[in-house]
């Protein structure tokens, strides 16, 4: 059932067993997947909570105020969900395939707890003063752009990005004007690498990056949108797989070198088209990010 959560998304179905567990109860509810959320504490669904002043604390007083008297013996082991809690899974993959993504994340377990009205999870923030309209939109909003995490760095690349996107008169940010940002930023890990690997001047390789794009780009050019950018699937993916990659790595922020591993992965989008038809070997340019990093072979 979870081969298509996360690393956070099955770091918080363990943290809602063990809240469980220290509640001495003998199923997993809503209201633990919540726990979970906040206590996992680097998710999209968890900055989203915190921007509305929530804490494990609030939510635990709120859970344990509304729970029956808890019997003498400690559960051990792998609990069982209860009847909302298994909705708010079904929930969550629903939430993935309707914005269209082939993973299931923190935001999509919280979109997934938001819509069992009834659940004693809703019940508390609703207890909490929150309203859950408001969360909703407020997850939507922030799902891809958790600045928390972002160094100066990355979030300058995001900016480039949507430039970059305005430029071509598009209304939308591709993996590959991430690319081109990450290029045009230059001083990064990521910017480092791509010089390297390149090797040759950073104004011919951001021509040239161009160019591939304006070919490919859509027939129609739209007038140009001014403001922030939607992103494309690809481009959420790219940042769902920074974040893991910056998990992966230990690193408590997400920097250039996170997007660009997170680019890599995405091995159909148009950037790694584009690094590929520069005869640049993915592989490379992945072990040339490690290295520096010094997690290399």
């Amino acid at each position: 059932m979870y081969e298509r959560f996360t690393d956070r998304a099955r770091k918080v179905m363990q943290l809602a067993n063990q809240e469980c567990q220290l509640l001495n109860l003998d199923y997993i509810g809503a209201e633990h997947l919540l726990l979970g959320l906040i206590q996992e504490g680097s998710g999209v669904a968890a900055h989203v909570l915190r921007h509305f002043n929530l804490n494990v604390r609030s939510i635990r007083l709120e859970v344990e105020k509304n729970i029956l008297a808890v019997p003498e013996m400690v559960t051990k082991g792998k609990l069982p969900h209860s009847s909302y809690a298994k909705n708010v899974i079904v929930n969550a993959m629903e939430e993935a395939r309707l914005l269209k993504h082939n993973y299931v994340g923190t935001e999509h377990l919280l979109l997934g707890i938001l819509r069992e009205k009834d659940s004693l999870a809703v019940k508390v923030l609703e207890d909490l003063g929150l309203k859950i309209k408001d969360i909703r939109d407020e997850l939507l909003k922030q799902r891809w752009t958790v600045s928390e995490q972002y160094t100066d760095r990355s979030k300058k690349v995001m900016g480039l990005a949507n430039q970059e996107a305005q430029l071509l008169n598009l209304e939308y940010i591709g993996a590959e004007h991430i690319l081109l940002g990450l290029i045009n930023e230059g001083s990064g890990v990521a910017g480092h690498v791509l010089k390297h690997c390149c090797k040759m001047n950073f104004r011919l390789i951001i021509r040239r990056v161009r160019l591939e794009v304006e070919k490919n780009r859509p027939a129609i050019s739209l007038p140009v949108t001014l403001g922030k950018l939607p992103l494309t699937s690809h481009v959420e993916k790219v940042i769902e797989n920074a974040m893991e990659e910056a998990q992966l790595l230990k690193h408590n922020y997400v920097g250039t070198e996170h997007l660009l591993l997170g680019i890599l992965r995405e091995k159909d989008c148009l950037a790694v088209k584009v690094l590929e038809d520069f005869g640049l070997s993915i592989e490379e340019i992945r072990n040339e990010v490690l290295n520096i990093l010094g997690h290399g072979l």
